[in-house]
């Protein structure tokens, strides 16, 4: 039976799957090449890495049990192609020519060069930098052990060059946890496995903030971020980003915890809402309705801003919230905690309502331009396979919901297959992009100037328009 060389990335955010975890890796001792954890104190995490050679049923199969544990979430990272033989199957071979031993080192070397270059990232990216072995003290990355009173947590980031990464990676890519980068999934399978020609790189984030500064320093050649972001980014770099496609139509809604006394826009006045997205989509978005229903933003509506969606969630959980601006898909995830929730109004159908001749627009992929303009040819390869996944995504809701749990973009794929129908994930591009876009920059600049960045961006901003 051939093997397969392979990293398992795993994150596990409740330390009473630690020891179900270990028992695991116990079990497949004999597909284990090795493993390092590193501890996350202050994100309250473990991240784990595993080095794998094994027949790829095995390490799908481990990767599928760990995945499951409550949690945790697991990803598997395959090096290129050339699978070997097993050790039973090698028994009374004759020796490979030497050329060809030659080849097998390469590759191999090749695949663990790429793959710890994986890793690497993955751990600077954690913002942890403290790396402990199952055996030993303590140690600093690229350090010796710290004494004893010094600060444990002490941070030391790895030194990763963009240009290594892009010696590996020619894309990388980064996206919100949420409708965009659901939208993707299924490119990211297609695009992850280093057994491809050409793998590409993808991050994950909670928020615009993570993605942001990297793309402008060059860190990340594309990222999907909210729409009036784009433009914000657009002015900020005099024209150095480029908007590639919409890929989220309104994904906006109003719940109510327990009540039905929001019937319409008017009636949110005097009323508390919690909410994630301040300087993006989801406030100048709620502001620019609640103006155009006769309220004002800043006096008749009390938002409660918070980092993140989910802590939105947990806050009509605990009670201490009745209202919540959401997303898709938290609408949904929010809907199986509480029984009580419910949709009370759909910003996009509020929006349509004033037939301004604009759309709503969540969410975009923009590029640097050096790479739109250096790298066309790739450029094209991600809108090609952008819009293949996105329409895979459409026709196999299930398994594109296997996929977003896969992922840790929401933790139960039944939850997942729920909200996707309802996400308006797209992939528009060129003049539907520039028609429906550049109407909602419009609407935005009128209302509130500095959601654009204090100007509409140039006819250069739309990609092929």
């Amino acid at each position: 039976m051939e093997t397969r060389v392979a990293v398992l990335a795993v994150i596990v955010r409740e330390a009473d799957s630690v020891a179900a975890l270990n028992a695991l890796l116990h079990q497949y001792e004999s597909a284990v090449l090795g493993r390092m954890g590193v501890p996350c104190r202050e994100r309250g995490i473990r991240l784990i890495s595993v080095a794998l050679d094994a027949p790829a049923d095995v390490i799908s199969a481990l990767s599928g049990k760990i995945g499951r544990l409550p949690g945790v979430t697991a990803k598997t990272v395959y090096g290129p192609g050339n699978a070997r033989p097993s050790g039973e199957e090698r028994l009374g071979q004759s020796p490979a020519p030497a050329n060809e031993n030659q080849q097998s080192e390469e590759t191999i070397m090749k695949a663990m060069k790429t793959l710890a270059l994986a890793l690497a990232l993955l751990l600077a990216l954690s913002a942890c930098g403290v790396i402990r072995s199952d055996d030993g003290p303590t140690q600093v990355a690229g350090g010796s052990a710290p004494e004893e009173d010094k600060d444990q947590t002490a941070q030391t980031p790895l030194d990763i060059s963009v240009d290594e990464m892009h010696k590996e990676f020619p894309l990388l890519i980064g996206a919100l946890k949420g409708p965009t980068a659901m939208g993707m999934v299924r490119m990211m399978e297609w695009k992850q496995e280093l057994e491809s020609i050409d793998p590409w790189y993808f991050q994950l984030a909670g928020s615009a903030d993570e993605l942001t500064p990297r793309l402008i320093k060059g860190e990340l050649d594309i990222i999907c971020v909210p729409a009036n972001l784009a433009a914000v980014l657009y002015n900020k770099t005099e024209g150095q980003i480029v908007t590639l496609a919409v890929n989220t139509l309104g994904v906006l809604y109003i719940v109510e915890n327990g009540g039905e006394s929001i019937q319409s826009m008017e009636d949110l006045k005097g009323k508390t809402i919690v909410a994630a997205g301040k300087g993006s989509t989801p406030e100048f978005g709620l502001r620019y309705l609640l103006e155009q229903n006769g309220l004002d933003p800043d006096r008749d509506v009390t938002v409660d801003w918070k980092s993140e969606h989910a802590e939105c969630v947990a806050a009509l959980a605990a009670g201490t919230a009745d209202i919540a601006l959401l997303p898709q898909p938290f609408v949904t995830v929010a809907q199986g905690k509480l029984e009580n929730l419910r949709v009370a109004l759909d910003l996009t159908e509020e929006w349509d309502a004033l037939d301004n001749g604009s759309a709503m627009i969540t969410g975009v992929a923009v590029a640097r331009r050096e790479l739109v303009e250096k790298r066309p040819e790739l450029v094209e390869e991600f809108l090609v396979e952008y819009a293949r996944s996105v329409e895979w995504v459409h026709e196999n809701t299930a398994e594109a919901a296997e996929l977003v749990a896969q992922n840790g973009i929401i933790e139960s794929p039944s939850v997942a297959e729920k909200a996707l129908p309802h996400c308006n994930i797209v992939c528009l591009t060129g003049q539907a992009m520039y028609e429906k876009l550049s109407g909602y920059l419009q609407v935005l600049a009128e209302a509130a100037p500095e959601s654009v960045g204090s100007k509409l961006p140039g006819d250069d901003f739309y990609y092929g328009a």
